[in-house]
């Protein structure tokens, strides 16, 4: 589970999540995370990056909940204004 993605896995191509933000209430028992639950790397690489997720209303302290492809400049945020939602996604 995850706030915006389950699952991010490559077979064929490359799977890139980009520029994202997720926000909201998060839960599960496995593959948990704020923003992507598995990025799995399996025949090409599996990417996230330049992304965030809403830590407070989450309450996930981690971006992405099982990794084994690429993560680059994934952090956590504290809640934002609508405002500087909008700026932020830009």
């Amino acid at each position: 589970m995850s706030g915006l993605v389950g699952r991010s896995f490559s077979e064929v191509g490359t799977s890139v999540v980009t520029h994202s933000y997720a926000a909201g209430t998060v839960s599960g028992t496995s593959q948990v995370g704020g923003l992507v639950g598995l990025n799995q790397k399996m025949g090409q690489d599996a990417i996230v990056k330049n992304s965030f997720w809403d830590e407070n209303s989450s309450q996930i302290d981690q971006g992405i909940g099982l990794n084994n492809g690429t993560i680059d400049r994934v952090n956590p945020i504290q809640s934002m204004n609508t405002q500087e939602e909008n700026y932020a996604l830009q």
